[in-house]
């Protein structure tokens, strides 16, 4: 068989579409014609266009499944934002206040839409369980990644010595901490906890210098600093996003 036909044969067989279609029957009419090996070598590279486009469109339906499940709480993740927006706007609001709120509405929506579940106050190492993470969040890929509290009333930034972009004491002392974790789960790796993300929430819009933060963050590896404006932000559009959305 001449090889333009093998290819349009193999395309029909694995019945290609689009992108995938188009890479592969580039990638087979460069190469040159040959036996029954080089022919082979495209039916493995069709296999291989063919499962990535299947987990295309595995992880779409499940994306869909859940924000379909998602709205069903719409009413309940509404009032989780208002609750907790009452509670950050306040001048006297501590972090354990807002550990314990979390720790009973589970928000793990909050983060991020690849978070599935939130568990407080995470023992580790598994043997001497000398370190305790604020919360632990589970993700869709099976992994976790690590959270930080401190206080929503605290300044990030000295604003004394604002143009050194001196850390404050508490943001200054939640980075010690995530890189001890992220150090320790390096040391200790686990199945699930394997090269995690640590998240630190601190403060809110008024108390933040975001050019000083957004400095401060590209020179920390795998540890982002989340004020809690922004993380009622997050869910804000996430709920806007999820009520957009025609019933399927």
């Amino acid at each position: 068989m001449a090889a333009s036909n093998h290819v349009e044969a193999m395309l029909q067989k694995f019945k290609l579409k689009g992108d995938d279609r188009f890479k592969v029957a580039e990638i087979a009419y460069t190469e040159p014609e040959g036996d029954g090996q080089n022919n082979k070598g495209l039916e493995r590279q069709v296999l291989e266009a063919q499962a990535l486009e299947q987990l295309h469109l595995v992880s779409k339906r499940r994306a869909t499944r859940r924000l379909r499940e998602m709205k069903r709480h719409i009413k309940v993740y509404k009032k989780t934002i208002s609750d907790m927006k009452g509670l950050v706007e306040n001048e006297s609001t501590t972090e354990t206040e807002l550990h314990r709120f979390i720790e009973a509405r589970k928000p793990f929506w909050m983060f991020g839409l690849e978070y599935t579940d939130i568990e407080s106050k995470v023992r580790f190492p598994p043997r001497s369980k000398k370190f305790e993470f604020d919360f632990m969040l589970s993700r869709l890929d099976g992994y976790l990644d690590l959270v930080e509290l401190k206080g929503p009333n605290e300044n990030l930034f000295d604003s004394r010595t604002q143009r050194r972009s001196k850390l404050n004491v508490s943001l200054s002392t939640a980075l010690g901490q995530v890189l001890t974790y992220l150090n320790e789960c390096d040391r200790n790796q686990t199945l699930k906890l394997f090269k995690p993300k640590a998240i630190i929430v601190i403060g809110k819009k008024s108390s933040d210098n975001p050019h000083e933060r957004r400095l401060l963050s590209s020179h920390i590896a795998r540890v982002e600093i989340f004020t809690y404006s922004e993380l009622l932000d997050h869910g804000e559009r996430l709920i806007k996003h999820i009520e957009s959305r025609k019933s399927r």
